[in-house]
Formats: C-alpha cells, structure tokens, sequence
C-alpha cells in the first residue's frame, strides 16, 4: 500500500460575473484535491471522502489549530475500493477517539482506527455482508443488507456480528442509540451503549404521517414524509405514550435530510440543492448551495457539515474545512 498526501490551495468564488464556476456563499470552504469526488462524511475529529474511482481519502478538521493538535492520528484506510464510509467521534477517558468504518464494491464492510487498531489488511474486521449501508457509533457498527436484515457488532479488533432485526428500510445514530425505520412504518429504538446484547427499548408506529417516509440521518426517532416534506418526531425515550409530533418541515421531495429536532435540518433536494435551516430560523434558510450530488454534516449539528458538488469540488462550513491534505490508499 502507498500513502499518498496532497496538497492544494483552497479556491474562493469567481469574481468574474460570466464565469461557470460556482459562487458559494460567505464561510464556505472550497477545495480540490485528490478528487474528484462522489461520497463525504464529516464528523468532529476528522472528515473522509470517497473519489469517483472508488479510493478513500481522510482528513482532519483541524479547526482553530494546527492539523493533529488536537485530533487523533489518522489511520491510513487499507487498499480496496469503496463505495461509501461511516465515521464516529467520541471524548473517552482515554482521549478522542475516532472510528472508520467502509462499504466496498463488493458489499462487504472494514472497521478501523479508534477502538478499531490500526487498518492492517482488514482480515479480522471484515464484515462479508453483501451490505448497502454501513452506520458506526461509540461502540458499535451496523450493516444494513441488501435485503433488509441488519447486523451489529462491537468495536473491538476481532468483531463478532449480531442479527438484530429484517425487513429494515433505514437505520441511522446519534452515537449512542440505533435507531431502525422498518418498512411497515415502524420505528425502533435500541440501546447500545454497551457491548451486545443490546436492548430495544422502543417500538413506535407514525401512524399521522402519510405517503413514504425517509429517515433523518443523526435524529433521536425523526422521519420526514418525501413529498410533502413534513417532519415527525418520536419521544426519544419511552415517555409511555404513543403519539408523534410535527416538528417542522424540509422542502418537498428531499432525497436526504440530515441534522435533529433541536438543531435544525439541512436536506439535498431533487433539484440538487442543499438547504439548511435552524429550528430558531423559521423564514429564511441559513444555508443554500446549488450543483449538489452528496451531503454530509456533522452529528451534533447542521452548523457545520460538506458536500460534494457535481463537478467533484468538496465544500464544507461550520468547523469543517475542505481537503488541503489528504491521506489516502492507492
């Protein structure tokens, strides 16, 4: 395996009013390198992307210090080709800790990094799958199969999968708790903060909600109806009632809606726009950008997240910077 780090300047908008180039908004990081890309996912200690041809760069925040300061030392991803890649940020006793877990192109998922050890060849990590989404929280990771069933294990060096339900549409963390949208419409909550076996502790139906539901990636038991946008919310604890509560709405047909019910949402649209909106901004949205193929943002907040745009660039805001230096498997 060779390493590889990239260096490049970040770029800022055009000054030329005829110019094809995008224009972002104020506090929107722009930058190219090692791209282009297809996939990114930010979170606190470090961000990670995936190029278009299947290789898996990460990078650290760095926010307000200078790189590897204050974050941990990243772990180069082993070879392969991936399709997608899930992190985790986590303070313990024993420090920060970050988590990687990746899809490849063959279904199967590899953990590294963190409570991981280091990438290896990703022998015992290995999870064969076939998987068509992969989730990783404080002490756990998920898979989700092609055919609805989902698995977790621990994040130990040698992992051991546990089925936990079938019939899943999505899942998705908040870094503590799984939650699971079925597709009946159901909801369940399980609670992994320790080592399995893990408990369910909630089961919810969004019985007021109509049409098809999507899950928000990072909410506690959130869903949002695709057409009409309208977003319902259940208690993220088992408060011993069964109603759901509008909390807000995304624009309609969004195809991915990120962020919680007391921070805001930002959601990718059909048009290919982000729009990111604060719960304590009701008119205006905070955020838009236009040419969108891929968001992410981080898990405890909206602030700050990237995308991917069409042509490729990254893009990020909040305290997340765009890619000057990337590490990366060739």
């Amino acid at each position: 395996m060779r390493l590889l780090a990239a260096m490049v300047a970040c770029s800022g908008p055009s000054d030329d009013p005829g110019s094809n180039s995008r224009s972002p908004p104020l506090d929107v990081e722009d930058s190219e390198v090692a791209g282009p890309w297809s996939k990114v996912t930010s979170e606190l200690l470090e961000s990670c992307g995936v190029t278009v041809d299947g290789q898996l760069g990460c990078w650290s925040p760095a926010s307000g210090s200078a790189a590897g300061e204050t974050y941990p030392e990243l772990q180069p991803p082993p070879a392969g080709v991936w399709t997608e890649v899930a992190l985790a940020s986590s303070s313990t006793l024993r420090g920060l800790n970050g988590d990687i877990c990746a899809l490849d192109q063959d279904g199967g998922i590899c953990c590294w990094g963190g409570s991981y050890g280091s990438s290896g060849e990703c022998l015992s990590s290995r999870m064969d799958g076939p998987f068509r989404k992969v989730i990783v929280g404080t002490v756990f990771a998920c898979g989700l199969g092609v055919a609805g069933e989902l698995s977790c294990w621990s994040s130990t060096p040698d992992p051991q999968p546990v089925p936990l339900a079938a019939g899943v549409a999505d899942m998705t963390t908040n870094g503590f708790n799984l939650w699971v949208l079925s597709s009946d419409r159901t909801m369940s909550a399980w609670a992994m903060w320790d080592a399995d076996p893990w408990l369910m502790y909630e089961g919810r139906v969004f019985s007021d909600a109509e049409g098809e539901l999507g899950l928000i990636e990072h909410a506690n038991a959130c869903v949002y109806e695709i057409v009409t946008g309208s977003v319902w919310c259940e208690p993220s604890e088992p408060y011993g009632y069964d109603v759901s509560h509008l909390a807000g709405a995304v624009p309609a047909d969004a195809q991915r809606v990120e962020g919680d019910e007391s921070e805001g949402y930002c959601a990718l649209t059909e048009a290919q726009e982000v729009v990111c909106s604060y719960t304590d901004q009701a008119v205006a949205p905070w955020l838009t950008l236009s040419d969108v193929a891929d968001l992410s943002v981080t898990s405890h907040s909206p602030g700050a997240g990237c995308v991917v745009t069409r042509s490729g660039h990254i893009e990020c805001w909040g305290n997340q910077l765009a890619p000057t230096d990337v590490l990366w498997a060739e």
